[in-house]
């Protein structure tokens, strides 16, 4: 049973947007996606969504780019989650989506060049998760870290991008979540070069701390689930490579996803009416 809002705080290249599209099929009719309130000429436009939202009978779920520190805006029954993703691969990620043509017609500059220039927000993840005011613009030092710390230690669920398909089983226990069988959505690589790495991990310090800390938080009950999570990675490889699976547990999967995806489409478009 699913008690209270799910609130999913959604970090950008954290792989949000595949389990934005679980929380959609777990509530078709009652979900809210937010604009995100990293970009300022969204802010007011989000504070309109909040404001709406709060006026609907029944609200499962919220999520968008939007920080810890818009709490007082949520339902106050809600319960918070999010997703954790090694910070060198969540930047380097997130720098490829910034520079998306100038990365594909070889014009982009430098990761360490870019991270100089500002366009990439130094430990995005500690911030969005600490809770504080103005979470974009405070010092990066350890009153940040530790406020980050202490608001995963109260989440009703972290998981891991590098661990995904145990972190969603993980979800469906600690939520409640009827369907979690899933299909990869924006997904990019992750190579780069050691001095590209090296810049990174010095831009995001913090992070580093905040993802080892978040990772001694659920590395038991992913090893616990990893049996289990074995089907469903197979599923989403089945399903993304448009291919058949023999496994009877991964088959089980997909077949979950798509009768839970015809029955969110039914149940959206009848609330529409």
């Amino acid at each position: 049973m699913i008690a209270g809002s799910i609130v999913f705080i959604h970090v950008p290249k954290t792989g949000g947007s595949t389990f934005a599209s679980i929380l959609r099929r777990s509530f078709p009719a009652s979900d809210v996606v937010l604009q995100s309130a990293l970009k300022e000429k969204y802010l007011a436009e989000v504070d309109a969504q909040l404001r709406a939202a709060a006026m609907r009978p029944q609200l499962g779920s919220i999520h968008g780019h939007v920080p810890l520190s818009y709490r007082p805006q949520f339902p106050p029954e809600a319960r918070y989650v999010t997703l954790l993703r090694d910070p060198v691969r969540r930047q380097y990620s997130h720098y490829r989506w910034v520079y998306t043509r100038a990365v594909q017609n070889g014009s982009a500059p430098p990761v360490a060049e870019a991270l100089k220039r500002g366009r990439l927000v130094d430990n995005l993840q500690t911030r969005m998760l600490c809770g504080l005011d103005n979470p974009l613009t405070r010092p990066a030092d350890d009153e940040l870290l530790t406020a980050a710390r202490a608001e995963l230690d109260r989440l009703a669920f972290v998981g891991i991008v590098e661990r995904f398909p145990e972190s969603m089983l993980l979800a469906q226990e600690r939520l409640g979540l009827r369907h979690v069988a899933y299909r990869r959505r924006n997904v990019r690589g992750t190579s780069h070069a050691l001095e590209d790495v090296e810049a990174l991990r010095a831009h995001n310090l913090l992070d580093l701390e905040l993802y080892a800390h978040a990772t001694a938080l659920v590395e038991a009950d992913l090893d616990r689930l990893r049996p289990q999570a074995v089907a469903l990675a197979r599923a989403d490889e089945a399903m993304s490579a448009r291919r058949l699976v023999a496994d009877r547990a991964a088959l089980g999967y997909v077949a979950d996803y798509s009768v839970s995806a015809v029955g969110a489409r039914i149940r959206r478009a009848l609330a529409w009416r």
